[in-house]
Parts: C-alpha cells; structure tokens; sequence
C-alpha cells in the first residue's frame, strides 16, 4: 500500500534505502514541502535534479501507480496539515471559552479590535502592482466565473454582484442544483476563475479549481490566505488577505476589504461606459418600484 497518510514521514524514515538519484527526489521533497506539492511531473524532476522518468519510477517504487497518484497523496498530507493546524486553532478559542474568562470585558471591543489590525496588516502589505494584474485579467476576461464556497460564500457572492453590475458576463457558481459543474464544458481560454477560498480549505472550490488548472480551461485568479493555499501553485495570480479572529468566527474584513480594492481598479478601467451601465440599473429600479 502506498504511504498516502504520512507521505513525509515514509521518506524520512525510509531516506537510507534510497538509491542517490532517489534521495535527491526525497530531501527535495522534505524540505520543500508545500512549494513542491503541485508541481507537475517535469517541474518537480527539474527541480529535484533527476530526469521525468526517474521521478516515475520512484513513485511506483514506493508503492503508487503514477506520479497522479503520488501528487495527491501529497495534496492530501499538505491539506491534512493545515486543516489540523486551523483546526486545533479553533478548538484552542470558543467563544465560551473565552466569554468565562475572568476579567475579560467588553468582546465587542475587542473583536473590533482585531478587525482593525486586520486592516491594518492588509494596508500595510497591499501589493498594487498584483492587484492592477490581478484585475486586467477580469477586464480583458469573454467570461468571468466567481467560485466560493462555505466560509467563503458571502464574500464571493458580494464579488460577484457587485462586479456583474459594472461588467456583464459575470457569473456566480454554486452548486444548488449542482449546476457549477454544468458550467465546465462552457468555459473557454479567454475566460477566467476568480476562486476564493481560505483555511479550512473547502475541497469543493480547491478540486473545481485543480479540474480547471489541470484541463487547461482557463486562467485561475485566487484570493486566498498565504502561499501554502493549494489555490496558489495553479492561479495565474493570487491576492492574499490576513485574516483574524477572536471568537469561533473567522474574520472576513480582510477579504472584503480586498475585494473593495479589486473592484475599484476595474471600475476605473472604463469609467463612462460603468457609469452609464449603473444608470440602466437605476431606471429598472425606478420602473419596479425597488427602492424603498
């Protein structure tokens, strides 16, 4: 069977039996753990130093089919790792928990509080230069899919209405009547995937994603935590958001905030034709009586 649950700890344990060119493939694996995880097959070789079919081999000498095979089981470790980790985070701060302190006083304060360094941490590492390129690929885009899921639902479904009412042909997946996955065989190159997804990773956006990279249906964007996200290694750019939180809710104003920024950018592309598409909305607004 192969070792799909302690991958890492199958080639540490079992590094003195391997062939030079095999601990080559092992120590760059160990050490580069999350960088190498999606890798394809002839970027991982290049990178461990051995040819393609070395890297094959070594994959079915330890007991899996396929580099297919091995690179999920490495997905797999990787998402294990960092769902415990957010995992044991939670668990560590209930909101009951944290309510029965003594001396704690006033968590509405406080909560805020994390918010605003929140904030604070996003202004002061706001990559411009990212999000310009991050939002040149939703103009130039025929078709623009926004993709969230769980936790990250609200905040992608805010995206995607506020930027279908400055830029047509955007769509929102969800999965309701299992119609996002309708949507694959309508994607084509010059479309893009705006995914939004952060920890604990939801399987549904992170595999609707991988089927996207791995077809090569179109460009992936991301918005997500860090570089360990399994959204970064297949987005054509990522955006990252710090996140906070003080109870067992996990912050969203980093991703809202994000978002605003993003929004912005597109919006000044094509400022008349915006502002006349806004006024459009307005006289169905007044024609149906919408507005209170």
């Amino acid at each position: 069977m192969p070792p799909e649950n302690k991958l890492v700890f199958f080639l540490h344990s079992n590094y003195d039996r391997f062939t030079p060119s095999q601990k080559r493939i092992a120590r760059y694996i160990t050490q580069n753990f999350d960088e190498c995880t999606f890798h394809t097959i002839d970027e991982l070789a290049k990178r461990c130093g051995v040819n393609p079919s070395t890297l094959l081999r070594f994959c079915r000498d330890i007991g899996f089919s396929g580099y297919p095979q091995f690179q999920k089981a490495l997905q797999k470790n990787l998402m294990d790792r960092l769902n415990y980790a957010e995992h044991s985070d939670y668990l560590s701060r209930p909101m009951l928990a944290i309510l029965n302190e003594k001396g704690n006083s006033e968590p509405a304060v406080k909560a805020l509080q994390a918010e605003i360094k929140c904030i604070k941490e996003l202004a002061a590492n706001l990559d411009i230069e990212r999000i310009q390129k991050f939002s040149k690929h939703i103009i130039k885009a025929r078709r623009r899919y926004c993709l969230a899921s769980k936790g990250s639902f609200g905040v992608g479904h805010i995206l995607y209405y506020r930027l279908k009412n400055i830029i047509s042909d955007t769509f929102f997946l969800t999965d309701s009547d299992g119609g996002m996955y309708d949507n694959l065989i309508d994607i084509k190159p010059d479309d893009v995937l705006i995914a939004i997804n952060g920890p604990r990773y939801t399987s549904r956006t992170v595999k609707y994603a991988q089927y996207v990279y791995e077809k090569k249906l179109c460009p992936i964007l991301s918005i997500t935590d860090c570089q360990e996200s399994p959204l970064y290694m297949i987005s054509e750019v990522s955006l990252f958001y710090p996140s906070a939180s003080y109870s067992f809710l996990r912050s969203n104003i980093g991703r809202l905030a994000l978002i605003t920024c993003i929004l912005a950018e597109v919006s000044s592309h094509d400022v008349e034709s915006n502002i006349k598409r806004l006024e459009s909305y307005e006289e169905v607004f007044d024609y149906f009586n919408l507005i209170y």
